[in-house]
């Protein structure tokens, strides 16, 4: 069973988090960057803080979640709309993306639909620098302007997708527009180089050519001058001993990220090439799965390709990011690719997806680290990525600047709280991970968020039932009846004596099973005195306060969550399990003793 399997639908914790809330976040592991801290992490204003001196003023329960900073993606076109890249990206933990080459007509529209603390931040680069014939025309004018674009001209896209630079005066008027734009980097097109005279003005090149590499020193310096990064799209080893020695600060593809054609040579890098970019502090965006993309046949050499060039980057010291050229959702599967292809540990993969690429991303915010004043934004795995990368895909809860962003929204219930005696009307419920956010009239409800219409329903807590025996049936048919419990509204119970044996076959039943189950708080063994002809399998014996304090020791060893007591137990065993159960952190419950009074 999930440890997110919203067990608790109906709680009532309030109408959202306040600005000036404390929200204690407890019993989660936190990424540290090497490994994983047990802990509370508290949250107010939207960044983590100390512990307050008083109590919080709301407290998540992360059931031992593990908590990973959301990710980034520095090579992404946000296909689609500004809501749906939005919702597809925080569905999948990734919070940052940088966009390299985008209309600068459409930037006022997504920057507009991404305000907020709880939508992802996009930075974006506006139209790339190339030349006439250069990519990425053919992409807008004989591909997109049919499909993204209708009715769009050629000359439409020129200053707006893209924009040309054939000769140094060209350079500061470009950069110019770019920042009146608001480019918040600069992306230049530089494509077989070493090949430019033969492409240029060839038509059998258009779209697969770039920018006379004699300019491209000028041109970054005078971006620099402006304070503005600039990335190049590059395909060859030529390409990116070029841009390394201009100064380039990111290689937004790797050298034969996709290797169309000819032979490996010409995308494989030396070792010095890698000092080099080592020494210039150039990164590497790889986009390395983009292989998947090309020529079946050719994969093989590709990839070995691939792996022998990462690899000496790696050696070198280049650090080696997430980013993707494909949906908004895919940086994970970039993140796996490059463990595949024997470049990172999953250790290592989860660090340049959490931590390495966020920060190039946004290299001024306080972003992926759990420490005070750092943004308090993360996500809650169910399993430790680092033993098991695919637990990166199953997400319990998503956190963005102290907002937690809802998976499921009820829509117009009639809500009994139980916190006063009134029937709230026409409410919304927004469902975070396992817990209820925010409970309010007419709420925002984020686009992408799966609804519910409450209609002519009421929402309340869910049920418990205090005393049942379930686990003493056996495994199975406890998980089966605790199932259909589960579908009368009762979410949790309170099993009163099985087995240590029942207790914890049950328990490894119910992590193994598809069905959604209540929670179940287990006594295990029934607590008795001396044994008699009668006594049952599920009993324990304690006959001197010695005995009861072995006893509630093996207990607690045992799984058991609180002490139930029965009949047999006299005045002393019984004030002596009592006290031992305290010791140990468990309440005791059950029957009333014969020997003993209910004073």
């Amino acid at each position: 069973m999930a440890a997110f399997a919203c067990m608790l639908l109906m709680i009532a914790c309030g109408s959202g988090f306040a600005n000036s809330a404390t929200v204690a976040y407890e019993n989660g592991r936190w990424w540290t960057g090497d490994a994983f801290e047990s802990g509370t992490r508290y949250v107010a204003g939207g960044v983590f803080v100390e512990a307050p001196a008083k109590a919080p003023t709301f407290t998540i329960d992360l059931r031992g979640a593990f908590l990973v900073p959301p990710f980034g993606d520095a090579h992404n076109h946000m296909a689609g709309t500004p809501s749906e890249v939005n919702a597809t990206a925080e569905a999948a933990g990734v919070f940052y993306l940088m966009n390299p080459n985008l209309l600068a007509s459409s930037a006022a529209a997504i920057r507009e639909t991404l305000a907020g603390p709880s939508k992802i931040d996009a930075v974006l680069s506006m139209g790339g620098i190339t030349a006439p014939g250069g990519h990425p025309e053919k992409l807008y004018v004989d591909v997109l302007s049919k499909y993204v674009y209708p009715g769009k001209k050629a000359s439409d896209f020129v200053g707006d997708a893209f924009h040309y630079v054939t000769k140094i005066s060209d350079i500061e008027p470009v950069l110019d527009r770019l920042v009146a734009q608001g480019a918040e980097f600069v992306k230049i097109m530089v494509l077989f180089s070493e090949e430019f005279e033969k492409r240029q003005g060839d038509p059998a090149y258009r779209g697969s050519r770039g920018l006379d590499p004699k300019l491209v020193p000028a041109i970054v310096a005078a971006a620099h001058r402006r304070g503005l990064r600039v990335a190049a799209h590059i395909e060859t080893a030529a390409d990116f001993r070029m841009i390394v020695a201009a100064g380039v600060d990111e290689a937004a593809h790797m050298p034969g990220y996709l290797a169309p054609s000819g032979p490996m040579s010409t995308y494989a890098i030396n070792d010095a090439d890698a000092r080099a970019a080592a020494r210039a502090h150039t990164v590497v965006v790889a986009s390395a799965s983009y292989a998947l993309y090309g020529d079946p046949t050719r994969l093989p050499a590709v990839q070995a390709m691939q792996r022998a060039n990462l690899l000496k980057l790696q050696a070198a010291g280049v650090p080696l990011l997430i980013g993707t050229d494909g949906k908004p959702d895919a940086a994970v599967t970039e993140a796996r690719y490059l463990i595949e292809l024997g470049i990172f540990t999953p250790a290592q993969a989860l660090k340049s997806l959490a931590v390495d690429t966020p920060h190039y991303i946004l290299p001024s915010r306080r972003i992926a680290a759990f420490k005070l004043g750092y943004e308090a934004s993360f996500i809650a795995l169910e399993a430790d990525p680092t033993a098991n990368f695919d637990s990166l895909s199953r997400i319990g809860l998503r956190v963005k600047r102290g907002v937690e962003i809802p998976d499921l929204a009820i829509t117009h219930a009639e809500v009994a709280s139980m916190v006063g005696p009134q029937v709230a009307y026409d409410q919304t419920i927004l469902i975070a991970g396992d817990h209820i956010s925010a409970i309010g009239h007419d709420l925002a409800i984020a686009p992408g968020t799966k609804e519910i219409d409450g209609r002519g329903r009421f929402a309340l807590p869910g049920l418990w039932d205090m005393h049942v025996h379930a686990l003493n049936q056996g495994a199975d048919a406890a998980v089966e009846m605790l199932s259909a419990m589960l579908r009368s509204g009762i979410v949790g119970v309170r099993d009163m004596g099985s087995t240590t044996e029942d207790l914890q076959r049950y328990r490894a039943a119910a992590a193994k099973s598809s069905k959604l189950l209540p929670e179940v708080v287990a006594a295990g063994p029934v607590v008795n005195g001396p044994a008699t002809p009668w006594s049952r399998k599920l009993e324990m014996h304690v006959d001197s306060t010695e005995a009861a304090n072995v006893t509630v020791a093996q207990l607690a060893s045992g799984g058991s969550q609180f002490v139930k007591i029965y009949n047999g137990l006299d005045e002393a065993t019984y004030a002596a399990v009592v006290t031992a159960a305290h010791q140990h952190g468990l309440a005791a419950a059950g029957h009333l003793p014969f020997a003993v009074d209910l004073d």
